[in-house]
């Protein structure tokens, strides 16, 4: 559609933000407003799967997802249980805050695709005989591709650093 992935127009971009109830809250709300290609239907794309960088993020996302035995009523994680952690130390952004993301279940919407060349199901694998060295040499390739199919299935916050 001409439009970046992650996009206002697509209503998959959050404030930034740190990981915390309100940002969660604003995302699940994105997310359920997703209609189909002719905008008549709802689809499904409750997110199962949070996607942070190492350090203070991934501990906020495990706080947000984590079981709690509440005293009082405001202090119960809306979210326990709801995501799965994934934590991803090439999401690491140097300098700045960190960003987070969301993704739906992949049996609910297509989001992403990883395709193979044909025939090429499992990696590449040769090896030669070292002449001018002892030892062998191996090389090993792997001819794939991934492709973003569907913006609605994802979900982008940039992120903010902790006041």
């Amino acid at each position: 559609d001409g439009v970046a992935l992650f996009h206002a127009t697509h209503g998959n971009l959050g404030t930034a933000s740190v990981l915390d109830e309100s940002a969660l809250s604003e995302a699940w709300e994105l997310m359920a407003q997703h209609k189909d290609l002719d905008g008549e239907e709802y689809v499904v794309t409750t997110p199962r799967f949070i996607l942070v960088p190492p350090g203070a993020r991934s501990i906020e996302a495990r706080k947000m997802v984590a079981q709690v035995i509440a005293g009082k009523t405001q202090d119960v994680n809306a979210f326990a249980g709801s995501l799965e952690v994934i934590e991803e130390p090439r999401l690491f952004k140097a300098g700045g805050p960190q960003p987070w993301w969301l993704a739906a279940d992949p049996n609910l919407v297509d989001t992403i695709e990883y395709a193979r060349l044909e025939g090429q199901t499992e990696p590449f694998l040769d090896q030669r005989v070292g002449f001018e060295v002892d030892g062998v040499e191996i090389k090993v390739r792997h001819d794939f591709a991934a492709k973003a199919l569907d913006y609605r299935g994802l979900f982008f916050n940039a992120g903010a650093n902790p006041a």
